[in-house]
């Protein structure tokens, strides 16, 4: 007993730190769900081994803290701060772009720039107050408290046990975590990252996530595997033009064909031009963001499929040059090009266009006097700087240009007055999002009809290739497509991915005669079909992209669309081994020695 009165407040300290990892597990699946009879059904519901794990792992880190600071308070404190704002960025990405967190968002900060007027939009201040004032209260906690000190070798027992725990969760694709979590049920293979997160919270399923990170060689690859494939790929014959026209891609920041929206009535059609000349549509890998995600695979060919589920290739793994449609166009003759009317650090393009090929890049940085329509830069801007471009080269040109003047957030009065309106009643919020979305995209329609008007009285042979990145995030929980009825609650998980990837996407040229193009595509089957109805001789890869188009012309994460329009959440079986070897090139042009580019682009 006098023991214990002695060591009261030192025997209270390791009770609270034994305690913590258990009470964050609950605050934590409390701000995930802000419902305290979910928690307690998750809590009811959920596998013992789901929070133990947990549990292990938050005091695995508490043990790493201390062993380093030497301090429970700290130890506490920090731990509690970390998993804390991981927990609440966490909601606001899943409230905005239905995603929960990755490891790999780590890489993706500057997207949190581009996250912040939403989510000053979306915030609860009084969670935010408490917030303040829990880290306020940890802050004294830290200097108030007295503190007992382990000695060195304690320490490093606890430093070297706790980072095996933690390394072990890491690599949880190996041994013998791997076998110890088969054991006991714990998987992130689910039908969506979001059930993962419910079903497992947020720091085991993040964890699940880390193997992600490391992309692994494909079994069989080498040069001689490179070179089989490349012998395989059956080539069409098609008739190659004596003329090399410009290439103008552009593409379009969050179009969508709003009229899509059926229950909503406007007073006049926001997308004339764009409805008229559309010949097809995009399947975005992507929703409410990640414009990255979808250039990568226009320009590249290269598929979001093979990489980690909200990753950015242009972050995080173009680090050397790759064969694009910008180093293909210069090696024939052309003026690579290209334009964006925003920051060119912005996903890292000022780095990647280079390693692409192009051969200029003008940025927002170059357009600093350019009008402002909304908050961005308008697209007028893009169409006048087009132009200027074709007519100051003698070459011709390939473009790629992404706008940015309808990048969200959709706010009430952005635009002086609004030219199209909503004429049927809805919630204010939707409402006013509608009307402001709306107006943005008739600008863009309105810009497309004055490039298409210019070409059509040129003399200059030209292709026009426009298509919307994703779709637009109207709101928090996907708000417009609920309170619209475009998303539908009795529709399967497929049809829902199926509904909220799909852009507009139109081929125009002012030669030749009739547009040959599939009626669905993915962005990383672009490429040949531009090449095509550019009547230019393609690169092998490019009919490689051709023929996997032909069969599944919808492929990326969360659907595949067959050739007869039928969804699937895997590839077909009889995709696999031609799945096997798109996988096989992709790497070898990101990761691997490159062979490619000899067999398949020369």
């Amino acid at each position: 007993m006098t023991v214990i009165k002695k060591h009261w407040l030192l025997i209270l300290l390791v009770v609270l730190f034994l305690l913590a990892p258990a009470i964050e597990i609950i605050l934590f699946q409390y701000l995930y769900s802000r419902d305290l009879a979910v928690v307690l059904q998750w809590l009811g519901n959920n596998k013992f081994w789901v929070i133990f794990f947990t549990y292990l792992l938050i005091l695995s880190v508490q043990l790493l803290i201390y062993s380093v600071f030497n301090n429970i308070s700290i130890s506490l404190s920090i731990t509690f701060i970390v998993f804390t704002l991981m927990n609440v960025v966490n909601y606001y990405k899943l409230q905005i772009l239905n995603e929960p967190l990755y490891p790999w968002d780590l890489f993706l900060y500057e997207q949190l720039v581009d996250l912040l007027p939403l989510v000053a939009k979306v915030v609860d201040l009084k969670y935010l107050f408490l917030l303040i004032i829990l880290i306020a209260l940890l802050v004294l906690f830290c200097k108030f408290m007295p503190n007992y000190k382990a000695k060195w070798i304690p320490r490093v027992i606890l430093l070297i046990c706790s980072l095996l725990v933690i390394v072990g969760f890491t690599l949880n694709d190996k041994a013998p975590t791997k076998q110890v979590f088969a054991k006991y049920g714990i998987s992130n293979a689910l039908s969506t990252p979001k059930t993962n997160v419910t079903i497992n919270g947020l720091i085991l399923s993040f964890v699940l996530y880390m193997p992600d990170v490391f992309i692994e060689k494909p079994k069989g690859y080498s040069e001689k595997a490179i070179k089989e494939i490349a012998d395989s790929i059956d080539i069409d014959v098609n008739p190659v033009n004596n003329i090399k026209p410009n290439v103008i891609i552009v593409m379009s920041e969050s179009l969508f064909d709003i009229t899509k929206l059926k229950s909503v009535e406007f007073n006049k059609d926001p997308l004339p031009t764009i409805r008229h000349y559309m010949n097809s549509t995009l399947l975005s890998p992507t929703f409410g963001g990640g414009t990255s995600s979808v250039e990568f695979e226009a320009l590249t060919g290269l598929s979001n499929v093979f990489l980690p589920s909200g990753s950015s290739a242009y972050q995080q793994y173009i680090k050397k040059e790759t064969p694009s449609m910008a180093s293909v166009f210069e090696n024939i003759g052309y003026y690579p090009f290209a334009l964006h009317t925003y920051h060119g650090w912005y996903w890292n393009r000022e780095n990647v266009y280079d390693l692409l090929g192009f051969d200029d890049f003008i940025s927002g940085e170059d357009l600093a006097d350019s009008p402002i329509k909304g908050q961005y830069i308008g697209d007028a801007t893009i169409t006048n700087e087009i132009i200027s471009k074709v007519e100051e080269k003698e070459e011709p040109i390939f473009v790629y240009a992404v706008t940015m003047q309808n990048h969200s957030p959709y706010v009430t009065d952005l635009y002086e007055e609004n030219s199209i309106i909503v004429e049927n009643e809805f919630s204010d919020s939707t409402k006013g999002m509608i009307e402001t979305y709306a107006t943005g995209i008739s600008d863009s329609d309105y810009e497309l009809s004055r490039m298409i008007d210019y070409f059509n009285n040129s003399k200059e042979p030209t292709l026009i290739v426009l298509f919307g990145d994703h779709l637009p995030s109207l709101g928090t929980e996907m708000a417009v497509y609920n309170e619209t009825g475009y998303l539908n609650k009795e529709s399967s998980f497929l049809e829902g991915q199926y509904l909220t990837r799909q852009t507009p996407l139109l081929v125009w040229r002012n030669f030749g005669h009739s547009i040959e193009i599939p009626e669905l595509l993915s962005p990383a089957f672009l490429s040949p079909f531009i090449f095509e109805n550019a009547g230019l001789e393609m690169p092998k890869y490019y009919q490689f992209l051709k023929n996997y188009a032909t069969q599944l012309p919808g492929y990326i994460n969360s659907v595949k669309v067959d050739k007869n329009g039928e969804l699937f959440s895997e590839t077909p079986a009889d995709m696999r081994e031609l799945e096997e070897m798109y996988e096989m090139i992709q790497y070898d042009l990101l990761f691997g020695k490159q062979y490619s580019k000899k067999y398949l682009f020369d």
